[in-house]
């Protein structure tokens, strides 16, 4: 029988006391083409949220089957053009002095994104391509065991300045991480912007296995309790959280 993934739940809390409106983060999900896709506007750039929503939406719209560097790099150039077509009109406008030499700067985000391969079936697994770039994260937990996890490894290893994917053709360097491999029946995949994918690291590094916390949450008000609980004991950064949890199930022939 073929493997399919389910998406079990996906949403994203701001920080506190601020509105949803104001939260950086976006995502994109489609189940019918099985990509999924997180990204993290960067706080101190010009109206990031719009160009993380540009990434993560046109990701649905990236053929996946040939990821590769130059593939991405083009991709990411027809980001940049949705982008000035939207800036373009916006910056033509009687604006604050500061708020066109904001503009001038362009934006920035963290992104990532996975797809999974219908078509392939190979010893009940189903393969699966990512890209990274920055400190939003992916991790595959099968039963409780953490299988993989990336593109950052430790928790000591997030810092205040990731690596972003900006509107202005800066070169990606050697921050861009493309991954594949392949999933079995009743393996979880947990998509998470930086404070959430911090404390999931810290941890699962030194007290416990967090999978069953979050595998639990299936609805808006259980993320921000789960949100607002780990912040006011300390133990998550005052971010936007977003979360997208994926369960890879039997379907149909």
């Amino acid at each position: 029988m073929a493997l399919v993934p389910k998406v079990k739940f996906f949403g994203s809390v701001p920080k506190a006391s601020y509105s949803p409106g104001d939260c950086d983060d976006e995502f994109a999900v489609c189940s019918e083409a099985a990509k999924f896709a997180v990204a993290d506007g960067a706080t101190q750039a010009s109206y990031s949220k719009e160009w993380a929503r540009i990434l993560v939406t046109s990701f649905l719209e990236l053929n996946t089957s040939t990821l590769t560097r130059d593939h991405f790099e083009s991709w990411l150039e027809g980001c940049r053009r949705k982008w000035t077509e939207w800036e373009r009109p916006l910056a033509s406008r009687t604006l604050p002095w500061f708020t066109k030499e904001k503009l001038l700067e362009g934006s920035a985000s963290t992104f990532l994104g996975i797809s999974f391969d219908f078509g392939t079936d190979a010893c009940n697994q189903v393969l699966w391509k990512a890209v990274a770039f920055g400190d939003s994260c992916l991790f595959i937990v099968r039963g409780e065991w953490l299988i993989r996890h990336f593109p950052i490894e430790a928790s000591d290893d997030f810092t205040a300045t990731p690596s972003l994917l900006h509107t202005l053709a800066y070169p990606i360097g050697d921050d861009l991480h493309i991954f594949s491999g392949g999933v079995c029946a009743g393996d979880r995949i947990f998509m998470a912007t930086d404070a959430l994918a911090k404390w999931l690291l810290y941890v699962y590094e030194t007290t416990e296995t967090p999978w069953d916390q979050l595998y639990a949450i299936s609805s808006h008000s259980e993320l921000q309790s789960f949100v607002d609980e780990n912040r006011a004991n300390g133990s998550m950064r005052d971010d936007d959280v977003t979360l997208i949890t994926i369960e890879i199930q039997a379907g149909h022939e």
